[in-house]
């Protein structure tokens, strides 16, 4: 697997090859980010979180889940001359990935290390095939960084952005846009709850199944996917995907391929 530059990051070495790979910045050459942490720096880490719990911070860490996320290869720190300064960690299922938890030390935020840490994260679940990534903002100043990363509110949604902080998500590839009903063929999605359907024009790979642009919605466990071409409907379902099985569990409805009964001669693609 291979990394491109990330805006001002120069990569130094490739994920799941050495406990040693970072990511160093060109502007804050003292930072370096950790994707394989050694248990050395796990300990130094739990010491500092441990040092902000006691003093009663406006941020509680929870230990046992740096352990778990350790364990589990889910957890990426950030350091400053070998002095650990910050954290990430995740969950992952199939295409969608789901930060639990990001944080930098006191001493050091507001320099931009919390951007640092997300973009190198962003980067290496691309490579490892993640579509799309979703969060919790767990506080007003989390909500207000989120959203200046770029990152799109997650509509309601039970159970997963029904909190008293908003919720995020970003897609980590290029999705089909938003388009109208008067194209040739398109897909229908109305999510539950929604007064109107999100309408997205069909474009897909010359024999093939396969769209060049996935389709990738945040919905809740009901929801309507209607198919059409030429204005006739060609499949009418309430599953999260063509296929059954794919991304059931996720507040996510993902879309890569056209059922195997969808008339391709009937919509000209390039």
């Amino acid at each position: 697997m291979d990394f491109d530059a990330v805006d001002d990051l120069e990569i130094k070495s490739i994920k799941g090859q050495k406990n040693e790979e970072n990511v160093k910045t060109n502007d804050l050459k003292s930072y370096e980010v950790t994707f394989l942490p050694s248990k050395m720096e796990l300990e130094e880490l739990i010491k500092w979180v441990s040092s902000e719990n006691e003093a009663d911070n406006d941020y509680y860490h929870f230990l046992p889940s740096l352990i778990t996320h350790f364990d589990g290869k889910t957890l990426a720190i950030i350091k400053k001359h070998n002095d650990v300064v910050g954290y990430v960690c995740w969950t992952f299922s199939e295409a969608v990935a789901h930060i639990t938890c990001l944080a930098i030390k006191a001493s050091e935020r507001k320099l931009g290390l919390g951007e640092v840490l997300t973009k190198s994260l962003f980067k290496t679940l691309t490579t490892h095939g993640i579509l799309v990534v979703y969060l919790d903002a767990a506080s007003s100043e989390s909500e207000q960084f989120w959203a200046k990363m770029g990152g799109l509110k997650m509509p309601s949604i039970r159970g997963v952005s029904d909190k008293k902080h908003s919720s995020f998500y970003f897609t980590l590839v290029p999705t089909q846009e938003q388009g109208s009903e008067k194209a040739i063929g398109c897909i229908k999605i109305t999510p539950n709850g929604a007064n109107f359907p999100t309408v997205l024009p069909l474009s897909y790979h010359q024999e093939s199944a396969r769209l060049k642009k996935p389709i990738i919605i945040p919905t809740d466990g009901d929801w309507l996917i209607s198919l059409r071409v030429t204005f006739k409907v060609i499949e009418t379902t309430k599953i999260k995907n063509f296929y059954q099985g794919t991304y059931y569990f996720c507040p996510f409805l993902i879309i890569e391929n056209l059922p195997e009964n969808f008339p391709f001669y009937a919509v000209a693609n390039d």
